[in-house]
């Protein structure tokens, strides 16, 4: 409504989720890829929290702002019922792009790996399990820059309702706050 002329208080659960982003050293991003992007909740979720004075600041003297979330890294988990090539090269990676070089980069943070689970519409249940025991071996693996295991958070996932209806399980069980 008031864009970043007036800042509005934050709910607690932002205020819990900008807690979980300061503490982490790696951020995990799932969400289903709808329209070739990111679902209107997630972003509506970012440009609510990655604001200026919080993930960004403007400096007179420059053009390019100064990234305050600098050092943390991120992953990219989606599924999407487009396959990964198409939506890549034919589709231009749009939502990836979004969130790593629009979001991301932009306040600090270096998106390490992006992976893709597709074609959910036609995947089958042990298709699905594959998925889930990757995205455990991810969540496993994950090390900050100087290799010692990463203090993650699962920032966001949308529709939990779509996890358990998809793939029986939630991700966030993966992924220690």
């Amino acid at each position: 409504m008031y864009g970043y002329r007036k800042r509005m208080e934050l709910e607690p659960d932002l205020l819990e989720a900008w807690d979980n982003i300061k503490w982490a050293d790696h951020i995990v991003w799932i969400y289903p890829t709808w329209w070739g992007s990111l679902p209107a909740l997630m972003k509506g979720f970012i440009d609510r929290l990655f604001l200026p004075r919080l993930a960004l600041d403007y400096v007179e003297t420059s053009l390019i702002p100064v990234k305050l979330l600098k050092g943390k890294t991120s992953e990219i988990i989606s599924t999407m019922d487009t396959p990964p090539w198409y939506y890549k090269y034919i589709m231009g990676d749009a939502g990836g792009k979004l969130l790593r070089v629009n979001i991301c980069d932009i306040c600090g943070i270096k998106n390490e790996r992006t992976t893709y689970l597709s074609v959910m519409r036609i995947s089958t249940p042990e298709q699905r399990s594959k998925w889930l025991e990757k995205v455990e071996r991810l969540g496993r693996n994950s090390k900050t820059s100087i290799g010692a295991p990463a203090k993650i958070t699962t920032l966001f996932v949308t529709l939990t309702l779509f996890w358990q209806i998809f793939l029986n399980k939630s991700f966030t069980s993966y992924f220690r706050k």
